[in-house]
Parts: structure tokens; C-alpha cells; sequence
């Protein structure tokens, strides 16, 4: 076999491996609580590499089906709101 041949063969292979089987879509997270003292959280109700979801309540209402929470906090110095947990 040629080797143009099995370049082409393989290449497909070294794409998956090279880059992640993640959605290219970014996922559609909603902020539930934000209440201006420097948390904030996001609720993602889908998630392509989430098999389980769990259900939210938040100060005793219920949100619903979340296949994952993201939990940010406002820096120290003010630069920026980094995410701090993902559940």
C-alpha cells in the first residue's frame, strides 16, 4: 500500500484523537441565581456528555432537570468571575 494511501486512511483517526468529542454548539445555560454579591450560578439542562441528569431547587423552588450546575465567584482584585465548581 502506498503511503499517500494509508495517510489518507489514517487521517480521519489522528482528527478524533486530536481534538475532543465535544459539541461544537456551546451549550444553552441560563443563570438561575445571580443576585449581585458576586455569585452566580448557570443551569444546563443538557449536556451531550451527561447520561444523568439531577433535579435543582433553589431557595425552595424547584428548576428542574439540570445535566450539570456552574458555579462562578468574583474575583478578589475585581478582574473577573472565574468559575469556581461544575456539578
Amino acid at each position: 500500500m502506498p503511503w499517500s494511501r494509508l495517510l489518507l486512511l489514517t487521517l480521519p483517526l489522528w482528527g478524533a484523537m486530536a481534538f475532543p468529542s465535544r459539541s461544537a454548539t456551546p451549550l444553552e445555560c441560563p443563570r438561575i441565581y445571580d443576585p449581585g454579591n458576586g455569585w452566580i450560578i448557570e443551569y444546563c439542562p443538557t449536556d451531550p456528555q451527561v447520561a444523568e441528569t439531577m433535579g435543582v431547587w433553589l431557595d425552595g423552588t424547584y428548576q428542574g432537570q439540570a445535566a450539570r450546575l456552574q458555579i462562578y465567584h468574583q474575583s478578589q482584585d475585581d478582574a473577573g468571575i472565574p468559575q469556581v465548581a461544575v456539578l
